[in-house]
């Protein structure tokens, strides 16, 4: 068996796409550019039944990842906002 295959299978080795969003205080759109920037290991699945997105807790950039876009002047940069198109406050 892949390595990498083994850890997608270990008991908590992987996180939900909604659990990384309240572990590290991120929004889904903060998120989703996290996915999109490559930044993550992901895989797509469903739980009962409902689509979801499963992140590799192990991954070596992981933490550092999102807490890099939880930090609001790094993702408005990623983003490409100016200083006149703020986020919206939680």
């Amino acid at each position: 068996m892949d390595d990498l295959d083994s850890e997608w299978k270990r008991k908590g080795a992987t996180l939900t796409d909604k659990t990384a969003c309240k572990e590290f205080g991120l929004t889904p759109d903060d998120l989703n550019v996290a996915l999109e920037a490559g930044a993550l290991q992901w895989r797509e699945t469903s739980i009962y039944g409902n689509p979801c997105l499963r992140l590799l807790r192990k991954h070596p950039v992981m933490p550092g990842a999102l807490r890099m876009w939880a930090d609001r002047s790094l993702w408005d940069a990623a983003r490409g906002s100016g200083p006149d198109r703020s986020r919206p406050s939680r």
